[in-house]
């Protein structure tokens, strides 16, 4: 039961950490909104290609971008530890009575909390943009838990070769 205490902890260091970065939601959203509106218009005519089987352009891209999204937050978990090492944190954590595996459980955990609020936003500005979703709601289901494996084994990837 400590792992899961202890990983729950570890991630509510990392929110916090979030929450004192007041520019953290604006600058993680602001590359996949400008994918979102510049390709979106750039490519709206592919559509009327035979073989795309999407309405509009902007319904074909946004799960793009919400998964693109996820692998690259996923990806910069590691640069994290990094900074943790060489900042001396996590020295402090390791003699700490903390499960050293809760420690990237943790991580992993805030990312994929980190990945689907940043998938949510996106999907609703992808609707607002005029995408529909023709999965309905068993599709964005489907896009979430895609997302949080998808930016949880990035992570993991990441967080090892760290």
């Amino acid at each position: 039961m400590s792992f899961f205490r202890h990983s729950v902890f570890v991630a509510l260091r990392h929110f916090r950490a979030w929450t004192r970065q007041r520019g953290y939601v604006a600058f993680a959203l602001a590359q996949p909104v400008i994918w979102l509106l510049l390709y979106g218009q750039l490519f709206r005519r592919v559509v009327a290609l035979p073989g795309l089987p999407a309405s509009s352009y902007i319904t074909f891209l946004t799960p793009g971008v919400v998964m693109m999204t996820a692998l690259f937050a996923g990806g910069w978990s590691g640069s994290a530890i990094l900074a943790e090492i060489q900042g001396g944190v996590m020295d402090r954590f390791l003699v700490s009575p903390v499960n050293r595996g809760a420690l990237i459980a943790g991580r992993l955990l805030s990312v994929g909390v980190a990945c689907t609020m940043q998938s949510l936003i996106l999907v609703g500005f992808g609707l607002m943009l005029g995408a529909r979703l023709e999965g309905g709601a068993l599709g964005m289901v489907a896009l979430l838990a895609s997302d949080i494996l998808l930016s949880t084994l990035s992570g993991a990837l990441s967080n090892a070769v760290a």
